[in-house]
């Protein structure tokens, strides 16, 4: 992938995650700061069926899922 691409899809995701921010924010101000996780992301977090923990960070997108069932 070139850098024109790189750059290309840079743009596209900061156009999909900025109106969101805002978003993010507002709750965290109304939270004292904090940014509470919601309890789906606590209970798919205790799934025992979820095992192989390691591969989770060794996989980008999966662990990118999972953090954003923390903030859905």
């Amino acid at each position: 992938m070139d850098q024109v691409q790189k750059l290309e899809n840079t743009v596209r995701l900061l156009k999909i995650l900025v109106p969101h921010l805002a978003d993010v924010l507002q709750h965290m101000e109304d939270n004292g700061g904090w940014l509470p996780l919601r309890d789906l992301f606590f209970d798919i977090a205790k799934n025992p069926t979820i095992r192989k923990w390691p591969e989770l960070y060794l996989d980008q997108r999966k662990i990118k899922t999972f953090t954003f069932y923390g903030l859905a």
